[in-house]
């Protein structure tokens, strides 16, 4: 039987309207090595979305950011483990620097599709098409 994961991933906005991705290392599975995404990661138990989201961040990016609309969550199913994806847009309170990741860039949302490639971010890309309103969450 597969793993299952709750996972988060931050849609980090910058003045400009483009979004952060960064690019993962060497991974033991060769469908998620070298590959770009937003950062995020696992919910750990007792802990709600938001909270993982700002751990997650503060552990890959060593910054401090604030969630203002959840962009919605996907299943997504990988050939060793199965996820379900939640999506946040965020502004950035501080700077970061990369602690995990091998590369970073700032894209333009729908080009972010191009670079992220067809993986379960790209399955909330259609919902970019509503204004990213400030509303915080």
């Amino acid at each position: 039987m597969k793993k299952h994961y709750n996972v988060v991933a931050a849609a980090v906005v910058a003045a400009d309207g483009r979004v952060l991705c960064v690019q993962r290392g060497t991974t033991p599975f060769s469908y998620t090595s070298m590959k770009w995404e937003f950062p995020g990661g696992k919910c750990e138990a007792g802990e709600s979305e938001v909270e993982a989201l700002r751990r997650e961040l503060r552990e890959e990016l060593d910054c401090d950011v604030e969630p203002y609309r959840h962009v919605g969550a996907v299943e997504h199913e990988y050939p060793d483990f199965s996820i379900r994806l939640s999506v946040y847009l965020c502004r950035a309170h501080s700077a970061f620097r990369l602690t995990e990741h091998v590369a970073y860039a700032f894209c333009v949302p729908m080009s972010c599709e191009r670079s992220i490639g067809p993986r379960p971010t790209t399955k909330l890309f259609a919902r970019w098409s509503k204004p990213m309103s400030e509303k915080t969450v």
